[in-house]
C-alpha cells in the first residue's frame, strides 16, 4: 500500500509539472493562485462535502472520495483558470523552472487532502513518506510562495529581443 501513496503522488507531481509546462505560464501567477485556493480549500471544503453528502445518501466510498475531490478542485481551479490566459514564459529553461515550482507547490498543497484520504490505509507501523515530509512541509510551501511572489515581480521585466510589438 505504501507504494501506492508514493506512486500516486510521483504522477500528482508529474501531471502537473506537464500541465504547467504544456502551457508556459509564470509560476508567480499559477503560484498564487494555487495559495488562493489553498485558502478556500481551508475555508470551504468541509461545508461543500457537508452540503454534497446531505443532498443524498451518497455510499461510504462516494463520501471518501468527496473528501477528497473538493478539497483538492478548490485548490487546483484557480490556478487550472489561469492557465487559459496570462503572462508566460518565453525561454525553455524559465518554463521548465516555473513547471517545477509549480508542480512542488501543487503537489505539497494537495498532501493535505491526499494523506487525510490514505491516513486509514497506510499500515501500521510502517515509514509514512507522508509523515517524514510534513516536518518540512509548511516551510517549503513558504519558501515556494516567497518565490512566486518575487517570480511575478518579472512579469513586467522587459521582453527578450524579437518580441516586443510593433508600434
Amino acid at each position: 500500500m505504501s507504494s501506492m501513496i508514493y506512486l500516486t503522488l510521483l504522477a500528482l507531481f508529474a501531471g502537473l509539472f506537464v500541465l504547467a509546462w504544456l502551457a508556459r505560464r509564470r509560476f508567480g501567477v499559477l503560484g498564487m493562485a494555487l495559495a488562493a485556493g489553498a485558502i478556500l480549500s481551508q475555508n470551504l471544503a468541509d461545508s461543500l462535502v457537508n452540503l454534497l453528502l446531505s443532498s443524498g445518501a451518497p455510499p461510504l466510498f462516494l463520501s471518501l472520495n468527496l473528501r477528497l475531490l473538493v478539497p483538492s478542485l478548490l485548490i487546483l481551479l484557480p490556478s487550472l483558470l489561469l492557465m487559459l490566459a496570462g503572462p508566460k514564459y518565453f525561454g525553455r529553461l524559465t518554463a521548465l523552472v516555473g513547471a517545477a515550482g509549480y508542480a512542488a507547490l501543487g503537489s505539497l498543497l494537495l498532501l493535505g487532502p491526499v494523506g487525510d484520504a490514505v491516513s486509514g490505509i497506510q499500515p501500521l507501523g510502517a515509514p509514512s513518506f507522508l509523515d517524514a515530509i510534513s516536518r518540512y512541509r509548511t516551510s517549503l510551501v513558504a519558501l515556494l510562495i516567497v518565490l512566486a511572489v518575487i517570480d511575478a515581480f518579472g512579469i513586467h521585466a522587459a521582453k527578450p529581443a524579437g518580441k516586443h510589438r510593433p508600434h
